[in-house]
């Protein structure tokens, strides 16, 4: 695919993503960036509940906090998919190996990586405050 068809359907997935359903959405976008993974939940969208199921699936053990998340300013959330360290290797094929010895990600510190949408509240959302609200979100 030459780099201007490409972009032509990151245009595509963008618009529909701003437009359509999240989830599928999301998920269509990050499937033309080359993330895929059939290793799903359907999780409410409503912020509220998606954060308690969130914290039903971790046993418990680890309570998101509404302030550090700041989940007031979510309109919704969708759970797209998880990656685990199996999967990596394929979506790697045919790219530079990150897995190796010589720097660069090292294979036996990933164990997986979790994909999440969140539709904000309008509002001024600079790359900034973005940054601060994901930030806040993972350490919650």
């Amino acid at each position: 695919m030459s780099n201007k068809q490409l972009r032509a359907e990151l245009q595509t997935a963008l618009l529909n993503l701003a437009t359509g359903d999240l989830r599928t959405g999301a998920i269509a976008l990050l499937g033309k960036l080359g993330y895929a993974s059939h290793k799903t939940l359907e999780l409410p969208t409503q912020p509220q509940a998606f954060a308690k199921e969130v914290e039903n699936l971790l046993g418990g053990s680890k309570q998101l906090n509404p302030a550090h998340a700041s989940l007031a300013d979510w309109q919704s959330a969708a759970f797209l998919f998880q990656l685990t360290n199996d999967e990596l290797p394929a979506l790697a094929a045919g790219q530079m190996s990150l897995l190796t010895d010589t720097g660069g990600v090292q294979a036996w510190q990933v164990e997986s990586f979790v994909f999440l949408a969140l539709d904000l509240k309008p509002g001024a959302w600079s790359r900034t405050r973005l940054a601060a609200h994901a930030n806040s979100a993972m350490h919650s």
